[in-house]
């Protein structure tokens, strides 16, 4: 028995009358929720089925959270109990039904030509939140191709084709001719089967538009590799065109605003900012060498002066190009441990650890430690990046202490 979402994919309210209630629990959105399973006597909420997401509403007013198939009867998941026998007026969400309807019957649209045109098959779908996807037995889909199916596709949108549902017994001959992926073991009642007039005849449990005219307009996307050697085409239709339209629109214009020109002017636009970014970068790379260079000079000689072995220090604004250059250029034997750090002082940022090979072997554990690093020690340096340079200071007790222990055991 085909339900009433089914019979009239169009209409938004509903009476029916309550046939069960029962004690369940669902999962929804990642979370296990307890509540009831309701079966009406028929509804204009449809369950997820072929390919389609199941739609939302409520039964007087109480929300309906999940629609799924049992049987021939639509169950109805509430958190609030409804007594069987109950008259209950069913809302439906149409703005995310139409949606789905829009997309589904875009993809009967977009799979029958391409099957005619191309000869390619349609192995599975996808309607998702953002966009829809349809997997074809072809490895590769070009640009003509795409451009001819979305031209063909958006033609019949003009020509306004009728699309409409046609029930057939099981054993009626005419099954035979219609295409189908092969029906399901426990399928009961009358086989459904929509026809895109002049275009397509197709097994669909799904709801769809009662004419392509109401598809509005259909957009392909572009490619992406599929399974087995397929090919998965995305597309939109209808609302979610014209969503994705603005969309476009309201980045350009932030775009204009920043960039202070039009479309037709970013090539020019852009090619000054490159020119742009490389004289900054240039002109920072020879002020970090000017700076390197002086910091490395300043360091060296207090490291002479206080006649330490290590050296540990910190500069909020650097990269990693900083840390390398700055123990390139630092005098000193190689025996000196030296940790710099670059970036927050309370948060991440990069670190290298170097010295003796040795050395930087046995402090390497308890710095990553202390600094939440990542990291390996490579020809005496330990070099990665740190999520608590906040704690730096206590690497620095620990080189004391290391460096300590290793005197009293020489001694």
């Amino acid at each position: 028995m085909a339900l009433r979402c089914q019979k009239d994919s169009y209409l938004q309210e509903f009476v029916s009358t309550v046939e069960s209630c029962e004690v369940a629990s669902e999962k929804i959105n990642g979370s296990k929720l307890s509540g009831y399973h309701v079966i009406l006597a028929d509804t204009i909420l449809f369950p997820e089925g072929g390919g389609q997401p199941d739609d939302r509403g409520s039964l007087n007013t109480i929300p309906v959270l999940k629609v799924f198939l049992k049987g021939d009867k639509g169950v109805h998941f509430t958190q609030v109990p409804i007594d069987a026998g109950t008259e209950v007026n069913i809302q439906l969400d149409w703005q995310r039904r139409f949606d789905h309807m829009q997309q589904h019957s875009a993809q009967h649209l977009i799979s029958a030509i391409a099957e005619t045109v191309f000869n390619f098959n349609t192995t599975s779908w996808s309607l998702g939140e953002s966009v829809c996807k349809v997997e074809f037995n072809t490895p590769v889909i070009t640009n003509e191709q795409i451009n001819q199916l979305e031209e063909l596709c958006n033609q019949y949108i003009r020509e306004q084709r009728p699309m409409y549902p046609t029930y057939y017994e099981l054993n009626d001959p005419a099954v035979d001719k219609i295409k189908t992926r092969g029906l399901p073991e426990n399928i009961a009642g009358p086989l459904r089967v929509m026809t895109i007039e002049g275009i397509d005849v197709n097994l669909c449990c799904g709801t769809h538009v009662s004419n392509l005219a109401h598809l509005q307009v259909i957009k392909l996307l572009g490619t992406e590799k599929g399974k087995k050697g397929n090919t998965l085409l995305h597309f939109h239709a209808g609302k979610r065109v014209v969503s994705a339209l603005e969309k476009s629109l309201n980045i350009e214009r932030q775009i204009n605003t920043l960039m202070r020109g039009s479309p037709t002017d970013y090539p020019d636009l852009i090619k000054k900012l490159q020119n742009s970014y490389k004289s900054a970068s240039k002109n920072s790379s020879n002020l970090l060498k000017e700076l390197v260079g002086y910091e490395a000079k300043e360091l060296s000689s207090k490291l002479k002066e206080s006649n330490s072995k290590y050296i540990c220090h910190h500069r909020r604004e650097g990269e990693i190009e900083y840390l390398l250059s700055l123990v390139q250029k630092l005098t000193c034997p190689e025996h000196i441990i030296k940790f710099i750090t670059v970036g927050d002082d309370r948060g991440a940022g990069n670190f290298i650890l170097c010295g003796v090979e040795t050395d930087v072997k046995e402090l390497a554990p308890k710095v990553l430690e202390l600094i939440d690093g990542k990291g390996a020690v490579k020809g005496g340096r330990l070099m990665g990046k740190a999520s608590k340079l906040s704690q730096k200071h206590k690497v620095e007790h620990a080189i004391e202490k290391y460096l300590e222990s290793k005197d009293a055991t020489n001694s």
